[in-house]
């Protein structure tokens, strides 16, 4: 194979690894997100999220809670990740939207993020 067919297939696989770290780079980032909303609205007292969403974040409200489904059902999107290492932002947040994948009862919601902390968070690569 002549050199500079090498090369671009060097640069090829290069930009590709870039691509796909970008895409689990984007959940990680809504999962961040997604933990800091979730502990804003907590704290906040009844009635006071969405004044304060429309103050204080630059996205849409459909936004934030797509960020706060990551950080709620992260094991989903992870499950999906091992057999999709190219899951997008959108695809992961579809896989969420099924009925099978949420908390059935709000307590089951509660109880499935109550501990989960800032130490918590998947690495960031």
């Amino acid at each position: 194979m002549p050199d500079n067919l090498l090369v671009q297939s060097d640069t090829l696989n290069f930009y590709h690894q870039q691509v796909q770290e970008s895409l689990r780079n984007a959940l990680l980032y809504a999962w961040k997100a997604g933990e800091i909303l979730s502990q804003v609205r907590s704290s906040l007292p009844h009635g006071e999220w969405t004044p304060w969403l429309s103050a204080n974040f630059q996205g849409t409200p459909q936004t934030a809670r797509g960020y706060m489904r990551i950080f709620e059902q992260w094991d989903e999107i992870e499950s999906a990740l091992a057999t999709n290492p190219n899951l997008s932002l959108r695809r992961g947040l579809k896989i969420l939207s099924s009925p099978n994948t949420a908390p059935s009862t709000p307590a089951q919601h509660v109880a499935s993020t109550k501990h989960r902390t800032i130490a918590a968070h998947p690495p960031l690569a």
